[in-house]
């Protein structure tokens, strides 16, 4: 495989760094203490955003044609990637599939040679004790008849040592592939979660009576792994509301920030 690179100047433009750099130092040196020097500060002010915006057009019109090639290359590479990512998960869902058919019949198998190897086990316990009792009939002494008799009662009612043959099944996979189990949560409902993690905090860090200790754990289902980590406050939720209630935000654990800024014409 081969790609194309493009080269790019990248140079800085000395005049706007000239620029950026005289107004970066000149603003040390202003100080706002009277009205005069408050408005002597805002036409300052004035030039910064002004000089500011200049920048950010000069390199918005620059960066115009690579936004523009990022979205082709982003499109092209979507227009290759994205059958080759269905077609890997339609060839590893049927893969994954027979592997796990093959399971089922590797149990199945290894039940059957089991059970044979018990059943072949307990018919040797048999014959050796019939063995023995066929001996203790014909032998000449009682007392070993009896001795006989009860060694051959020992061994059949003795537990069947059992060593099933091994299964071995097919080879599923090339060599160069391997199999790997990943595991991931989803939150199937948000307001459980959320009442389990308050169900939590509320049995492990305030004292309660045993009714209600008893009414959050039965309802809630409260356990350690509910830390408020698992839960995350919504930024931009929080601002759009800010922006509309203002002083009239009551949320409780959030407080509202005013961050003022003046802006040129």
């Amino acid at each position: 495989m081969t790609s194309d690179t493009m080269t790019l100047n990248l140079r800085p433009n000395p005049e706007l760094a000239s620029q950026t750099t005289q107004l970066v130092s000149l603003a040390e040196f202003y100080i706002v203490t009277t009205p005069e020097e408050s408005v002597e500060a805002s036409e300052f002010l004035s030039r910064i955003q002004k000089l500011r915006r200049w920048i950010d057009g000069i390199y918005k019109d620059a960066k115009t044609p690579l936004t523009t090639a990022k979205r082709t290359l982003d499109a092209q590479q979507k227009l290759l990637l994205d059958p080759l990512a269905d077609a890997e998960q339609l060839v590893m869902k049927r893969i994954v599939a027979f592997k796990t058919q093959q399971h089922a019949l590797r149990q199945e198998k290894e039940l059957a040679a089991l059970k044979e190897a018990q059943a072949d086990a307990l018919a040797e316990q048999r014959r050796q004790a019939e063995r023995i009792r066929l001996i203790a009939r014909t032998h000449p002494s009682l007392t070993a008849s009896v001795a006989l008799h009860a060694q051959a009662d020992m061994i059949e009612q003795a537990p069947t040592l059992v060593i099933p043959k091994p299964v071995i099944m097919d080879a599923t996979l090339s060599q160069g592939v391997q199999q790997r189990t990943n595991y991931s949560a989803k939150v199937e409902n948000l307001r459980d979660l959320i009442m389990g993690v308050a169900a939590q905090i509320m049995v492990s860090e305030y004292q309660l009576d045993n009714s209600t200790r008893s009414f959050l754990v039965e309802n809630f289902l409260p356990t350690p792994q509910c830390s408020l980590s698992l839960i995350e406050a919504s930024a931009s939720q929080l601002n759009t509301l800010a922006r509309a209630l203002r002083q009239d935000l009551n949320i409780p654990g959030v407080i509202l920030e005013k961050n003022v800024s003046l802006v040129a014409k």
